[in-house]
């Protein structure tokens, strides 16, 4: 997702130092002429702290200001010997197998709206992970079907603006066990 934002947000700033207006671009890019607003706003912001960043690694250390000097640790001389590497283990004709790769995950920052739309999603028994795994690939089926459709280009995130409800059947076992 952020390569399509950041690709984005190179040709609006590339199309604004052009010249276009924000709704030229907007049209050339297929967003609105808001995203185009804030895609420039972000980028001049990001090129301002470059170019802070980068004059303040110009100044000598002594001409900085001192909120900006980066805190040293006073220097100690060693004087004990360091210690001797630890041995190397053989594994030349190690016959057990190396450990299996760790599945990849995803770590995500737990905000107060994300926890209560869990606790939703997951109100009628479903594991955090599987409603998690269901609302994605809901989500990547609408975009697919969208891009498939020829509604939206394939770098632009389609827009769900209504949901359609299959009819409620009650399973079998949930008929069975309120008889």
């Amino acid at each position: 997702m952020s390569t399509t934002i950041e690709t984005r947000r190179a040709t609006v700033a590339r199309l604004h130092a052009e010249g276009h207006s924000y709704r030229q671009i907007a049209d050339q890019v297929g967003v609105s002429k808001d995203t185009v607003a804030r895609d420039v706003r972000d980028v001049e912001a990001a090129t301002a702290q470059a170019a802070a960043r980068l004059a303040r690694r110009r100044l000598p250390r002594r001409a900085r200001p001192a909120r900006l000097r980066r805190p040293q640790a006073p220097r100690q001389r060693r004087t004990a010997p360091l210690p001797a590497p630890a041995p190397v283990r053989d594994t030349a004709h190690d016959t057990t197998p190396p450990p299996a790769p760790a599945a990849p995950c995803v770590a995500l920052p737990l905000s107060v709206r994300l926890v209560a739309d869990l606790a939703t999603l997951t109100r009628n028994g479903v594991s955090p992970e599987a409603a998690i795994l269901h609302a994605v690939g809901y989500m990547a089926r609408a975009y697919r079907q969208g891009w498939e459709a020829g509604l939206y280009p394939r770098n632009v995130n389609p827009v769900l603006q209504r949901h359609q409800f299959a009819p409620y059947r009650p399973s079998e076992q949930a008929a069975n066990t309120t008889t």
